[in-house]
């Protein structure tokens, strides 16, 4: 999955560990409900107490909230967390075909958290992995066959507003 490839030079070396503590702290922000660069602030919607949270599709939803209990495991826990995280990919894979595109952008979007949070694993899950992997694959291959199939998502054709944000977040 991410793993680290030892540099030659030492502006590599710091290029990559600038660029892999950037990708370690993603899931930290999205857990504590940032906007990273792959979400649109208009997934902002204002609180009742003048706050701002995030309005996300089920799969970053939850990936949001599962983000704090991976962070606070404990050696007990662990077993159960990692558990979790496997019984969330394995749903996403399997329903993700009746998930809308937005949807499943967000399904990919929280796949790639999930593999960045396991990345930081000591001792990772293979099976896990590979899972997460093929589900990227999978998931992504179907979006490109559903734009190949679309005429509409060429860059002169953004005349709807959402339909520009759901492009330019599958950009990123």
């Amino acid at each position: 999955m991410l793993s680290r490839r030892v540099m030659n030079t030492m502006t590599g070396t710091m290029a990559a560990n600038h660029i892999y503590a950037t990708l370690l702290s993603y899931p930290d922000k999205l857990g504590g409900m940032g906007i990273l660069p792959f979400i649109h602030n208009t997934a902002l919607v204002p609180g009742d107490d003048h706050s701002h949270r995030l309005s996300l599709p089920e799969p970053l939803a939850n990936c949001a909230n599962f983000v704090p209990m991976f962070g606070n495991k404990t050696t007990a826990s662990n077993f159960f967390v990692l558990s979790t995280l496997m019984y969330e990919v394995q749903r996403i894979h399997n329903e993700y075909r009746d998930f809308d595109q937005i949807a499943k952008l967000a399904a990919v979007q929280a796949l790639v958290m999930y593999s960045i949070l396991l990345s930081s694993e000591k001792e990772r899950c293979l099976d896990l992995c590979i899972l997460l992997v093929i589900s990227i694959a999978e998931i992504v291959a179907n979006l490109q066959e559903i734009a190949s199939s679309s005429d509409s998502e060429q860059p002169e054709e953004y005349t709807d507003w959402g339909k520009w944000i759901y492009l330019e977040s599958k950009r990123r």
